[in-house]
């Protein structure tokens, strides 16, 4: 029963599901049983997430929060992880969050849409991408990037 449980974890369920699924009293009663379990029989306890494969997925387009779904972590915890990955390999983060207005300007710069550029470089959405670049011009003393000419 309790090998159940631990494919279950293995698998990427919660302990809350499943404690309910093997009707025990909690997902701290449920935790514990899995690592007497994993500990007894040699098996890996934590299970990490892989933080290569996070790294890759990014790289490839998908988003942060689509990989944490993937992965089963939040949003936070996957650029957490990709951001462990880089330092530990020695490799520069694919934007540096120092970095991120000065590339969203330069972008803007050449005539993207706010939109795109939110995209690119991980902004939620266009307006906290104006906004960034604001600040950033307002900090560095630069001119105004030109209009979008409409299409």
């Amino acid at each position: 029963m309790t090998s159940e449980a631990y494919q279950m974890y293995a698998q990427g369920f919660k302990h809350k599901e499943i404690a309910e699924y093997m009707s025990w009293s909690s997902p701290d009663n449920a935790r514990w049983k899995i690592k007497q379990f994993a500990l007894a029989h040699g098996l890996p306890y934590p299970i990490l997430p892989d933080h290569s494969l996070i790294y890759n997925l990014y790289l490839n387009g998908m988003s942060l929060r689509d990989i944490g779904r993937y992965v089963g972590i939040k949003e936070g915890g996957a650029r957490k992880n990709l951001h462990t990955y880089c330092r530990k390999n020695g490799i520069p983060p694919p934007i540096d969050p120092s970095l991120k207005a000065k590339v969203a300007y330069d972008l803007r710069q050449k005539g993207l849409s706010y939109g795109k550029i939110a995209k690119m470089v991980g902004y939620y959405d266009r307006k906290n991408c104006h906004t960034a670049i604001k600040r950033y011009m307002e900090k560095e003393c630069l001119p105004k990037p030109p209009q979008q000419t409409p299409s």
